[in-house]
């Protein structure tokens, strides 16, 4: 059975890493199982956002469903908490679950008494309102029907996002979400996807800063086309000196892009002050889809 943790017991967690000069490592896990072998594997940090789930569906991250993403979450913990032992597990929010009216710290309550140590902002609106993001998911287009397809959603995507912001239950309301719960001491991971969201995060009192350089490039549904190492490390470096600038202790972590493998993120960590990373698809994803394809096929070619 897992364990819940506040937030200096995470911080204390995660600066320990720092201290010893290890990467922290977060995986955004989508069944029990997997959370289970993270743990295992050596993880700091589970995360629960909906897009898991998503991914366990053979599906990309961007696909929607019938149930909406916190009814995932809030359904996914019961498997999670019961597959972990000693591991925080945060959870992705929506702020778009309860109207602009109504009290958020009314829907903090509907997660945070199931056994999650953190939230994040997630899904977040935050992608339409960096002009670069955007620029980014236009870039991933091409002629192959896969990409029309990826490159269709996340332009709805975006869409649905710019219609939350004229709502109001957009990255404002996130930026509030981020300020009740560092009065509640619940620890924060937030997604930023400009100068000015990683600052205005900051400023609300976020913990971790996940700086987001696009859709994980490889395997069976993730993106053929991506930014090179050079301009995924630039991306997130503008970021991290913009949280920085307002808080020199806020830990530093990146997601996406080309940073799909292990080796992959050790170019991050030269390139950049990253002190951690997000891996959704990287372990979520990737390596399971190679792990049953090449065992299947040593099945196959056992001769009778």
């Amino acid at each position: 059975m897992g364990k819940q943790f506040n937030r200096k017991e995470v911080l204390a967690r995660l600066n320990k890493c720092i201290r010893e000069k290890k990467p922290i490592l977060a995986v955004c896990a989508g069944s029990g199982l997997n959370a289970k072998a993270a743990e295992i594997g050596g993880a700091d940090l589970i995360t629960l956002v909906h897009t898991g789930y998503v991914r366990q569906k053979g599906l990309p991250s961007i696909a929607k469903l019938d149930i909406s993403p916190g009814e995932i979450v809030r359904e996914l913990i019961c498997d999670e908490f019961a597959s972990t032992k000693d591991i925080p597990i945060i959870c992705g929010i929506d702020v778009s679950e309860i109207s602009v009216a109504d009290d958020l710290n009314a829907l903090i309550d509907r997660f945070i008494p199931k056994g999650f140590s953190g939230i994040m902002n997630y899904p977040t609106s935050g992608e339409a309102f960096s002009e670069d993001f955007v620029a980014l998911v236009e870039r991933s287009a091409s002629d192959k029907d896969y990409q029309k397809i990826q490159h269709a959603g996340e332009m709805a995507m975006l869409e649905e996002a710019r219609e939350k912001e004229a709502s109001g239950v957009g990255y404002g309301r996130e930026l509030e979400l981020v300020r009740l719960c560092r009065k509640r001491g619940i620890l924060t991971v937030v997604y930023a996807f400009s100068a000015e969201q990683a600052q205005k995060m900051a400023e609300a009192g976020a913990d971790c800063i996940s700086a987001h350089c696009g859709g994980t490039a490889g395997g069976l549904v993730g993106h053929d086309t991506t930014l090179s190492y050079t301009e995924a490390a630039s991306r997130l470096q503008i970021l991290f000196d913009a949280a920085r600038s307002v808080n020199p202790k806020i830990i530093l972590l990146g997601h996406g892009g080309p940073f799909a493998e292990p080796e992959d993120t050790k170019v991050m960590y030269e390139l950049t002050n990253a002190q951690g990373f997000i891996a959704g698809s990287a372990i979520d994803r990737i390596p399971i889809e190679r792990g049953i394809i090449g065992t299947t096929q040593r099945f196959k070619n056992i001769k009778l």
